[in-house]
């Protein structure tokens, strides 16, 4: 029988309309789902913000069969949230509350359920928090839902909280609530709290299964915790919950993002010994894994061996190789890559072009670099930030400083906000030309564009101010470099200890290099040649011997630069009797003499 209460509202204002509403409530109760979409259509119709009386009148006839089975409502629930209209999810409940509809655990959970498949946790919190106000218990799967939409919404520490008062509410946590909560602490700087979640459990009374520590090494993944990564994955495997599909490939990106990239191959490998086959996901993991480890060779390899096993490479496959190729500096590998994109319905993106004209400068390259710019813009991918600063390195490797302040400009036209690392390139290519006073002018802008100058930038400067001779600059930017807290590295050290050389300071050359172990920072071949080369233009001769003597003591080996500096000192002051001696301990260390050492004994 209908409820009469029900026909009262189907009742429409003719006699065709009565029975056609009659109808379709006699269609809803007798399980007839057809009209479901026609309802939904009805509800997505409506006017943005619609008032509860528009939404009452589209769901009235529908009403009396939500309330006995309210999996129906859970089926236009779910198509709203499906065509982001959750909201209406949330009218709809409230409505249903108002008219005393009798809404039950199961209609709210189907509601926040739908909630966090639309990925709005705050619609779904707010429903879990009006469940008292209705009168209705929540239940395991109102909670799991809840959680569910925080972890969409990465909002860890409220699912922690509803995780913590489960037990206050007399509802016992299950495997999905825990499993839940850990995806949650896949925001960075949690990995720690997804472990804590996943020791908690056994306190529960759960068993972790394999979702608990999938979940878990996922959260790893995230910051590339890739010790901590393998370490739950031996345990999922010893605890009788053995890994799947999903934990291998969070592994196997947890150690290419730390770069782990042996450690990525041996997961990939025991992927089949676990009789697990990899798929899309496994692969370009791996794949990536070769690009961090410069293994480019091999992630062509893995490229070529997806078909084999009937998967298709897809944009991410294409674009990790063609990354890998340009670290190797395999800018024919890299081009020919993304040339091939196309003829397999793949559109090459920014990922894609940037690593191609991040090759090309890696070669030297720098018209062809243009040239990929060019053919990026023609395909109608927009250059972003990463594309001006690979080819203003580029633009740095081949001596075109020039064209680099000109992309610089560009960039600030196209309104992209400039980072360190545009301005690190700029820098460096000042340097590369010889133009200090741009590349000082470019390190003091940095702050007015809300830039912040690191080791790089100050370093790139202080190089640009050695070739500049301006010893005094390189010595004032290492200052600066502490008072805005860089420590500086032994590239600062060795281009202002060169600097210092350059302009005859063979003095300051030599308290830099004695200063360095007391700033933490070990002094290498590079800083020892300098200081002996700023030693020969000073005519110190015998500090030079020195130094290059010093070195084996601190376990270093002289190389050519170091010995041709020593030997100068020698010969410019005519103390010609210790040529033999460096000549016989570059024999000793195994160093060939070098032109500059053939041309100054020819002398």
């Amino acid at each position: 029988m209908v409820d009469s209460s029900v026909l009262e509202l189907a009742l429409g204002p003719t006699s065709g309309a009565r029975r056609a509403n009659c109808e379709r409530l006699s269609r809803r109760q007798a399980g007839c789902h057809e009209d479901d979409k026609k309802l939904l259509g009805e509800l997505l119709t409506l006017r943005p913000a619609p008032s509860d009386d528009e939404v009452s009148r589209v769901i009235s006839i529908d009403l009396a069969t939500w309330r006995r089975n309210p999996k129906l409502a859970a089926v236009v629930f779910r198509g709203l949230a499906k065509n982001r209209s959750t909201h209406l999810v949330s009218q709809i409940v409230r409505i249903m509350l108002d008219s005393q509809f009798g809404t039950n655990v199961l209609h709210y959970n189907a509601a926040i359920s739908a909630c966090a498949g639309g990925s709005q946790w705050p619609l779904a919190l707010s429903l879990l928090s009006c469940m008292p106000e209705g009168r209705v218990g929540a239940d395991a799967v109102s909670y799991n839902s809840a959680i569910s939409a925080c972890v969409q919404g990465r909002q860890w520490h409220l699912a922690l909280h509803m995780l913590r008062n489960m037990p206050a509410a007399r509802v016992r946590p299950t495997q999905i609530s825990c499993n839940s909560a850990i995806s949650t602490c896949q925001t960075r700087g949690q990995w720690p709290r997804a472990l804590d979640l996943l020791d908690s459990m056994p306190l529960l009374r759960l068993v972790p299964n394999s979702r608990s520590y999938g979940a878990a090494i996922d959260a790893c993944q995230t910051e590339g915790q890739w010790s901590a990564a393998l370490s739950l994955l031996g345990d999922s495997l010893s605890l009788g919950a053995p890994a799947d599909r999903i934990s291998y490939n969070s592994a196997i990106s947890a150690c290419e993002k730390a770069g782990q990239w042996q450690v990525a191959m041996n997961l990939f490998s025991r992927m089949s010994c676990a009789s697990i086959a990899p798929d899309v996901f496994s692969f370009n993991a791996a794949i990536s894994s070769c690009e961090k480890g410069c293994q480019w060779q091999l992630a062509l390899q893995l490229l070529s061996g997806m078909p084999r096993r009937t998967l298709t490479p897809n944009a991410i496959s294409y674009n990790a190789a063609i990354s890998a190729c340009s670290q190797g500096s395999q800018w024919q590998w890299a081009l020919g890559l993304l040339n091939f994109m196309p003829g397999l319905a793949l559109k090459p993106d920014q990922i894609s072009f940037n690593a191609a004209i991040s090759a090309c400068g890696n070669a030297d390259l720098w018209r062809l670099a243009l040239k990929v710019l060019g053919d990026m813009r023609q395909a109608k991918v927009a250059p972003n930030v990463i594309s001006y600063c690979a080819v203003i390195k580029a633009c740095e490797t081949g001596n075109e400083w020039q064209l680099g302040l000109v992309f610089l400009n560009d960039m600030n036209r196209q309104s992209l906000v400039l980072d360190e690392f545009t301005y690190n390139a700029a820098i460096s290519a000042c340097e590369s030309g010889g133009q200090w006073q741009l590349a000082l002018s470019l390190l003091e802008s940095m702050p007015q564009m809300r830039v912040a100058p690191d080791e790089i930038s100050f370093n790139a400067a202080i190089s640009a101010c050695e070739k500049g001779r301006e010893w005094q600059i390189a010595l004032s930017l290492m200052t600066c470099m502490r008072v805005v807290l860089i420590k500086p590295s032994e590239i600062s050290y060795n281009a202002a200890i060169s600097a210092c050389g350059g302009g005859s300071q063979w003095g300051l050359a030599l308290s830099l290099l004695t200063n360095m172990p007391d700033a933490r920072v070990m002094p290498n071949k590079i800083s020892y040649s300098a200081a002996i080369n700023a030693c020969e233009k000073g005519c110190q001769w015998a500090l030079a011997l020195g130094l290059l003597y010093t070195m084996p003591l601190v376990q270093l080996v002289p190389h050519h630069i170091a010995f041709s500096a020593a030997m100068l000192a020698c010969i410019s002051c005519n103390h010609w009797q210790h040529i033999f001696g460096l000549l016989d301990e570059m024999l000793r260390v195994g160093v060939e003499p070098d032109h500059c050492i053939s041309a100054a004994l020819l002398t």
